[in-house]
């Protein structure tokens, strides 16, 4: 499958090369900030992209891995784009993968890949994520068998998280994290 990431932060970038690292292919990136995208695109033997729509547009896959609160406007953002035959997932812990739901409504596969893991920066992230726990949000079977073939290339341990219950899972993790630091 071809990946695109849109958001070339400490996610997508950390994201973007375990993955190149595991031989998939990263076809596109896109950043609002064009340094970031270039040098992440260039890192991972890419191209960079001039929109997100532009990355969609050639991926099977689009990870939007931008903040949570800019997740459904770049969604709303893609409308010339046909979605048969591609996926669009965020990997936002707090959002389930309605906020996804003007793609969805143009036939894209919709879901969400939430880490389970602190990203405090890009090199020790990328040491450190293999073997994290991922939250899988899927839906479509083939989205769920894409995202569980790339958590198993990292060693990752998957989560099924049944529709509408993303907020409880948030919450656990906020409780188990908040315990753990006190």
């Amino acid at each position: 499958m071809n990946i695109g990431i849109i958001g070339a932060g400490k996610v997508g970038a950390t994201l973007a090369r375990l993955w190149s690292a595991q031989g998939y292919r990263i076809s596109a990136v896109y950043s609002r900030t064009r340094a970031h995208a270039e040098t992440l695109a260039t890192q991972v033997g890419s191209v960079w992209a001039k929109s997100g729509a532009e990355v969609v547009r050639h991926c099977d896959l689009t990870l939007l891995t931008v903040s949570d609160d800019a997740i459904r406007s770049v969604a709303d953002s893609i409308v010339d784009v046909n979605g048969e035959r591609k996926a669009a997932i965020h990997v936002s812990g707090a959002l389930d993968m309605t906020v996804l739901e003007s793609l969805a409504k143009r036939g894209f596969m919709v879901g969400s890949l939430h880490p389970a893991f602190p990203f405090a920066d890009v090199e020790t992230t990328m040491r450190k994520l293999p073997g994290a726990t991922f939250a899988v949000e899927a839906s479509d079977a083939v989205l769920r068998d894409w995202l569980g073939e790339l958590v198993e290339s990292i060693d990752g341990r998957i989560i099924d998280v049944p529709p509408g219950s993303k907020g409880i899972y948030h919450a656990a993790l906020v409780m188990a994290s908040t315990n753990t630091v006190t």
